[in-house]
């Protein structure tokens, strides 16, 4: 009946209208922010200084005018804050079903862990590479935060237990600094040997409560 009367009105076809022209702007949106993120990432990785690039090159660079820019982000900081968020919340979604029960699990969760990593590498190293340290520092921070809560949350019992907490943390402290090696030193051991070694030491170092 009430559909009915929207329609006899003409107003049911205004709505799915609106409906649609909604899906399309976020559509466009979306679009235009990947664009920009991927033209930063670009110009990033032929080795342009963050501090160097202006909105307006990056616009360019993303095939789009400044305006468009201002319309999502507030400058090229922005853009770099939404690739640090992208990346900690991939990293925490692929580790989300991951446990770390027993010796078998923990192989598991760094797997995971390798394969996010590895696929992420050409990006991660564009990024770790020619930021300012600053930052540098802000995403090794969330690296830290998003493993050490993982690992806490998947060890039964260890959830409450503040002395577990600081092994762990300090735990993942190197393990972070190791990663970072990894994609920074062409020279060093690669993310999958840093997973391998992790895992290993993993065992060694946490004794999970019965």
């Amino acid at each position: 009946m009430f559909f009915s009367i929207l329609n006899e009105f003409g107003l049911l076809a205004i709505l799915v209208n609106m409906e649609e022209t909604k899906k399309r702007h976020y559509s466009n949106s979306a679009r235009s922010e990947a664009s920009i993120k991927g033209a930063l990432l670009r110009l990033l990785s032929k080795g342009h200084d963050l501090n160097s690039i202006s909105v307006k090159e990056l616009a360019k660079e993303a095939g789009l005018t400044r305006g468009t820019f201002y319309n999502h982000y507030d400058g090229v900081d922005d853009v770099i804050k939404s690739l640090e968020n992208d990346f900690i919340g991939k990293l925490g979604s692929s580790l989300e079903e991951a446990n770390l029960n027993d010796e078998a699990a923990r192989e598991d969760f760094f797997n995971k862990l390798d394969l996010f990593l590895s696929e992420t590498y050409v990006n991660m190293k564009a990024i770790v590479s020619c930021i300012p340290l600053g930052i540098y520092k802000d995403i090794k921070a969330k690296l830290n935060q998003t493993i050490s809560e993982t690992m806490i949350k998947k060890m039964p019992g260890y959830a409450n237990d503040k002395s577990i907490q600081s092994k762990v943390r300090f735990f993942v402290n190197g393990l972070s600094g190791s990663y970072v090696d990894s994609i920074l030193d062409p020279k060093g051991p690669s993310i999958h040997e840093t997973s391998l070694e992790g895992y290993k030491l993993s065992n060694l170092f946490f004794t999970p409560t019965k």
